[in-house]
């Protein structure tokens, strides 16, 4: 016999409910846990560029970190003038399909030493043809500039901390019976040295 239409719509509610909640447990356990202040550091050292790091999804390559107020790809700068905080780094889809919310997701900038979540980047642009980064392809490494626009003349220490998430592959999940990758917890903390570059007239 058919269910009635407002006892399925009750049940997808429900189902919804379970799930937020379920996010948000996740969420408190991880704060509890100390969040990115716990995570696992490179296996290079911390304040070394150039190293790749990876998780099962998603590897990162950071080759420089730098303060301007020139845009990180050459836009015009907006008025009134801002800030960019830029991080140039070499990424790699490692999982099977394209996919343009890794990056996005799993890369973020520590903005405090109480920060354990992250703030994610303001944009993303490929370093090749300065476009908004789309799809990542799989097995296909891309140079980026992620950026974070600050309130002109910050001040900010050196090193910075960037946090990389991990990702789980789930072969079938509970709500929509689909594989997919997982956000699994803090991955690696990058400790990253920062050049300042607002006092030159030059990008």
């Amino acid at each position: 016999m058919p269910l009635d239409p407002s006892l399925k719509q009750a049940v997808k509610s429900t189902r919804w409910r379970i799930a937020a909640a379920v996010v948000l447990l996740a969420a408190i356990v991880t704060a509890a846990l100390g969040g990115f202040r716990f995570a696992p550091k490179t296996s290079a050292k911390s304040e070394e560029l150039g190293k790749r790091v990876t998780t099962n999804a998603l590897a990162v390559q950071p080759l420089r970190v730098w303060l301007d107020t020139n845009h990180p790809v050459g836009l015009a700068t907006p008025t009134p003038p801002v800030d960019y905080l830029v991080l140039e780094a070499e990424v790699e889809n490692l999982t099977r399909q394209s996919n343009n919310y890794f990056l996005a997701s799993d890369l973020v900038w520590l903005t405090s030493q109480d920060d354990q979540k992250g703030k994610r980047a303001d944009a993303t642009y490929r370093v090749d043809d300065t476009t908004l980064l789309g799809n990542l392809q799989p097995k296909l490494p891309v140079r980026v500039r992620l950026s974070w626009k600050l309130p002109h003349g910050a001040v900010l220490p050196s090193p910075l901390r960037f946090g990389l998430y991990a990702r789980r592959y789930v072969e079938k999940t509970y709500l929509t019976g689909e594989s997919t990758w997982l956000q699994d917890g803090p991955g690696a903390t990058l400790k990253l040295p920062v050049e300042d570059r607002r006092n030159r007239s030059v990008p």
